[in-house]
């Protein structure tokens, strides 16, 4: 496919001119680079999928090199840093994709006057997640011993780091409290600061009180229905798109890893698990019983997290297993919140239209006071 678009190039000249992954080689060969958009898979930013040409010196680089993933950040400041950050901490600990260069596109003469962020990952070539990968008990053990993996890691990468340039910014409170929470009390008042205004008026009108919303999130954590669970480092968005296979071919060669860390913070472990309980198992989310997955698939899920959540022993009963899906129903609470947060933010944006159908007709109700009360 040929480059079109004077940004593509831009982006590929780039990565060329600082050698990542090896490219440099192509100096001369920079048009023929095949450029796929990853628009359809994205809400925030630019992300396009890179292919050398099949010529004698892109034949030399190394086959998982040969394509690159290119992501053109929407964000800046605070919430910038803490996509990276979090990346390279997730990607170091063999979560994510290898970071492979965090480069900046110099200002475009005639285009704009300012740089703009560029990071470059590796491509996973096993594909996205299905809905098939979690009906199979392969699927939910692979995601379970991924989830464990990431709860019982280190959160000194947001503490040091993110969590004082948040506070700078005035998106956080200060103090070792609110950032143990801060993927609920940052990135959920964030989420309402995106909501267009046009977004926002809609579903004032069609019931959504702001201020409640406003109240009950910075009230999570004194909220008695959650029950206590770590600190740890949680994703705060994962649903199929975000799950990627390291390569295609058998269950036994490939992993599951995540991407897309604009949410991704510390706080406590049972809103990750909430989410998941919500955007992955559907439980309580969907209108058809069927797309809800069953009770024993949910505990070879929760029987593999808590495998690596401790050592990998063997002995978990089901006991274990229910206890610990509980605590993740109960904490779909905060995922209702956040999702509807979501949806707020995006349901108007171009693309994607069933999904923005979904969105419209789901916001109202998981933003409205009258259903969160009840729940």
């Amino acid at each position: 496919m040929e480059v079109r678009k004077p940004a593509d190039l831009e982006v590929i000249q780039s990565i060329i001119s600082a050698d990542v992954a090896g490219w440099g080689r192509l100096a001369d060969e920079a048009s023929e680079v095949s450029v796929e958009s990853g628009a359809a898979l994205t809400e925030w930013h630019t992300v396009l999928f890179l292919e050398a040409p099949l010529s004698d010196a892109g034949m030399e680089l190394e086959p998982t090199r040969r394509r690159i993933v290119a992501n053109v950040p929407s964000w800046r400041g605070a919430t910038l840093l803490n996509k990276a950050v979090a990346s390279r901490h997730l990607a170091e600990r063999g979560l994510a994709p290898a970071v492979l260069a965090e480069l900046t596109l110099p200002p475009a003469v005639g285009a704009r006057d300012y740089p703009l962020p560029l990071h470059v990952v590796e491509f996973l070539s096993g594909g996205i997640l299905s809905q098939a990968d979690l009906a199979e008990e392969a699927g939910m053990t692979a995601l379970g011993a991924l989830y464990g993996e990431l709860h019982a890691g280190p959160t000194e990468w947001f503490t040091t780091e993110v969590a004082p340039a948040l506070v700078a910014e005035g998106l956080l409170p200060d103090g070792k409290a609110a950032a143990s929470w801060a993927g609920l009390l940052w990135v959920m008042p964030w989420l309402q600061q995106q909501v267009p205004p046009e977004n926002k008026a809609s579903l004032t009108a069609q019931g959504v009180d702001w201020l409640f919303v406003e109240r009950e999130i910075a009230a999570l954590p004194t909220l008695d229905l959650l029950p206590v669970t770590a600190t740890a480092t949680v994703h705060g968005d994962i649903h199929e798109a975000n799950l990627m296979w390291t390569a295609d071919g058998g269950q036994t060669s490939r992993k599951l890893k995540m991407i897309d860390f604009d949410m991704t913070a510390i706080g406590p472990a049972g809103s990750d698990l909430g989410f998941l309980a919500l955007a992955l198992f559907r439980c309580a989310f969907s209108l058809d019983p069927e797309l809800v997955a069953p009770r024993q698939l949910q505990r070879y899920f929760a029987r593999a997290y808590l495998q690596a959540q401790n050592g990998g022993a063997a002995d978990i009963d089901e006991a274990a297993c229910d206890e610990l899906l509980l605590v993740a129903h109960l904490w779909s609470y905060t995922a209702m919140i956040k999702i509807g947060l979501i949806c707020a933010v995006l349901f108007s944006r171009p693309g994607h239209e069933a999904k923005r159908e979904t969105m419209r007709a789901r916001g109202p109700v998981l933003l409205n006071a009258d259903f969160l009360t009840a729940c």
